[in-house]
This record gives C-alpha cells, sequence and structure tokens, in this order.
C-alpha cells in the first residue's frame, strides 16, 4: 500500500511520473476521473492511462484499483539530476514529416505553402509528394524537426540549383 493514492490530489499527481517493477517499465501519461468511493471513504478510484517509455499509450484506461497492484511492488524512476521528473513521457510517433509545395507553374509562383495534414507519416508524404510532382509543380518533402529532406521534386531540384 506503499504507492496507493490516498487523496484525489495524490491520485492526480501520479499524472507524468515513470515507475519500474521487475524491469517493467511504465509512465503514467495521465490520470481521468479520481474521485472518492462512495462506499470506503479510504478507497480512490481513478481511470489511469500509462505507456511504456517511448510506446503508445494504452487506448482504455486501468483502473486505479487494480493498477495499485502493481504499483504498489514499484519504485518511482528519478531523473539523473535527482528529482522526481518524468524520464520519458513523450510516446514516439511515426508523423514527422511535412509536404511542403509551391502550387502552379514553378516559374510563375513562388509562395511556398504546407500540407494542410502535416506532419505525415513517410509513407503518406512520400506518396501525396509524387502526386503533386506528377502536376509540375515544385514538392518536397522534409523531417518536421531537422529539416531533412527525403524528397525533391525535379522542378524543385532545378530551382534549387538555379538559385
Amino acid at each position: 500500500m506503499i504507492n496507493t493514492p490516498r487523496t484525489v490530489q495524490a491520485a492526480q499527481s501520479l499524472a507524468g511520473t515513470t515507475w519500474e517493477n521487475k524491469g517493467d517499465v511504465r509512465v503514467i501519461t495521465r490520470i481521468e476521473h479520481a474521485q472518492i468511493s462512495t462506499y470506503d471513504p479510504n478507497t480512490i478510484l481513478a481511470d489511469v492511462y500509462w505507456a511504456k517509455p517511448g510506446g503508445k499509450e494504452r487506448q482504455n484506461p486501468t483502473p486505479l484499483t487494480t493498477f495499485r497492484t502493481w504499483l504498489n511492488k514499484a519504485k518511482q524512476v528519478i531523473s539523473e539530476d535527482g528529482d522526481k521528473t518524468p524520464v520519458a513521457t513523450k510516446p514516439k510517433t511515426q508523423k514527422v514529416w511535412n509536404l511542403m509545395y509551391v502550387a502552379g507553374n514553378p516559374e510563375m509562383f513562388s509562395k511556398v505553402r504546407a500540407n494542410a495534414s502535416n506532419p505525415l507519416k513517410r509513407s503518406d508524404a512520400l506518396a501525396s509528394a509524387k502526386t503533386v510532382a506528377g502536376n509540375g509543380w515544385r514538392v518536397w518533402v522534409e523531417h518536421q524537426d531537422t529539416g531533412e529532406r527525403i524528397f525533391e521534386s525535379e522542378q524543385e531540384k532545378n530551382h534549387q540549383a538555379n538559385t
């Protein structure tokens, strides 16, 4: 019962913490519907959403009354600077590619536009870029953080060479 929250605030404060039990690491991503049980004032009810470090959050919550069995055997992971901040709370995503283009005749137009659905998965971005390139437009696919380009249309390559 050492890690079982005794108040609604204590339950909500679990969000963003990382725990380890026999090599199984879990990040509590959020707590919803935290309340005191109407039948037992010492029991806190809540929905626990969690993920493996770098993984996706579980779609269905685990009731706190179930999750606490695992939690009571676990130890909180402390970051290297000694505070109890989450070690890995941001789930990885495959949607990191931006589709960028200049609509119309490349010799007449120069306004760079971004696809409204950015960021995209790599395969979706490349498929869309090939379709747009088929129209004769300047188009490229770049990483949203690094700016690395993985696709450039012939029109874009020619434009880059001439500028």
